[in-house]
């Protein structure tokens, strides 16, 4: 019987070892080209045992008074199989409210800046490509916002080499377009961070939501009435 033990303990042992060295890989590929909006998230974990992807095929903008349409899908990628579809209209309200919730979750966590700083830096980021292309129609006014185009991404650039260690050299690029009105953006990054770590960065803000008082509580309403 001792020894069915110790072996189950090894056994579990060596499992958790596996999986706290294996990578959770985070792909994300955004586009909008002219009307046409593409947005999907790729994860991988357990060396390719799972692989998931939601995909938000539709986003129309339905005006200001009725916000944007959202239809999201997820997916099995092994099996093809088709997990959830949901179709949401989110408006004005809906942003306020969700930012109102943000603010009450930070405000439950102790120093979550040192949290996600200490978050971040576990990441490594082995793609990132940001490829726009704009025109204004008119060679002036492509030019100024070909100019803010790269200062906007000089600036996310930069907090990304400050925060996530990138393990390859990054591809971004704004093409002006001089003699045509144009307006398309594609991004694809993709992240990795070890299980072990990210299931660390759980319990951690876990621990840091329970050294402040009530902040458990808070938690379990806003994501109750979520």
């Amino acid at each position: 019987m001792l020894v069915f033990w110790i072996l189950l303990a090894a056994a579990l042992i060596i499992i958790a070892v596996i999986v706290s060295f294996s990578h959770l890989t985070v792909k994300i590929f955004a586009s909008r080209v002219k009307e046409n909006d593409r947005l999907y998230i790729q994860l991988h974990a357990l060396y390719g045992i799972i692989r998931l992807r939601y995909e938000v095929p539709v986003i129309k903008f339905k005006g200001l008074d009725k916000g944007l349409k959202v239809q999201t899908k997820g997916l099995d990628e092994k099996s093809s199989e088709h997990l959830n579809e949901t179709k949401e209209i989110i408006n004005w309200e809906k942003i306020q409210e969700a930012y109102r919730k943000f603010k009450i979750f930070l405000s439950q966590v102790d120093n979550f800046a040192a949290w996600m700083k200490s978050t971040l830096s576990r990441f490594k980021i082995s793609q990132m490509v940001w490829i726009t292309r704009i025109g204004a129609g008119d060679a002036p006014e492509t030019a100024l916002l070909t100019g803010v185009l790269w200062s906007v991404k000089s600036t996310l650039l930069g907090y990304l080499l400050r925060h996530v260690r990138l393990q390859t050299e990054p591809e971004i690029q704004v093409q002006p377009q001089y003699n045509r009105t144009l307006f398309t953006t594609e991004v694809t990054c993709i992240a990795k961070i070890r299980l072990g770590y990210a299931m660390v960065a759980g319990l951690m803000l876990l621990v840091r939501t329970m050294k402040v008082k009530g902040g458990f509580k808070t938690w379990q309403n806003i994501l109750s009435k979520a």
